[in-house]
């Protein structure tokens, strides 16, 4: 008899959590349906500190972090290695504006911390914005921003520079011509190197 109740135990207790995870589940999806999900990855060596639209998220390195933004979300998505001495310097910006039309572009107008790309999921049609090359390493010296050791950590904008090893990113305020637009991703993924 004890072991009957047991196994009844068991069951009411499976089924209850099955039930608990279903529900789970579909709380999930209910709020995936209310926005885009913003896949963000670090494929630097450092934990960053990542910026999307104000609200701060840490992604480990090498890794993936998924956030799920407003079907109107219209801001900035940045980053900085969580444990860095400079903090508010320039960084590498992706602009990102979501519609009937969304639109995105990395922005390297307030200047380069780090290399970044931005990538529609779900849509064949839609092309990339990025800034993948290295510019603190070719920043003149006038626009280096350098920590207390004297590194290199980020680079004010330097339109000659980024124009030419950055072709796809934004360098000068203004320029629509580099601004991506997308109708049918169904996501975004976000990278930072």
């Amino acid at each position: 008899m004890l072991a009957t109740v047991g196994r009844i135990r068991i069951k009411r207790v499976s089924k209850m959590a099955s039930a608990a995870l279903k529900i789970f589940t579909l709380c999930i999806l209910f709020a995936l349906s209310k926005g885009k999900v913003l896949k963000i990855v670090n494929n630097n060596p450092s934990v960053l500190a990542v910026n999307v639209g104000g609200a701060e998220h840490t992604v480990a390195s090498n890794s993936l972090v998924a956030v799920v933004v407003a079907d109107d979300f219209s801001d900035s998505i940045t980053a900085v290695p969580a444990n860095a001495e400079v903090t508010d310097g320039p960084r590498t910006k992706i602009e990102l504006s979501l519609g009937a039309v969304d639109t995105y572009v990395v922005s390297l107008v307030d200047g380069f911390n780090l290399g970044a790309k931005i990538i529609p999921t779900g849509s064949v049609a839609c092309s990339p914005s990025l800034c993948a090359a290295s510019i603190n390493s070719l920043c003149p010296v006038e626009n280096q921003v350098a920590n207390s050791l004297g590194t290199v950590v980020a680079c004010k904008n330097s339109p000659a520079v980024m124009s030419s090893v950055c072709p796809l990113a934004l360098v000068n305020e203004g320029d629509v011509t580099k601004t991506q637009s997308c109708v049918t991703a169904t996501s975004y993924m976000v990278h930072f190197n």
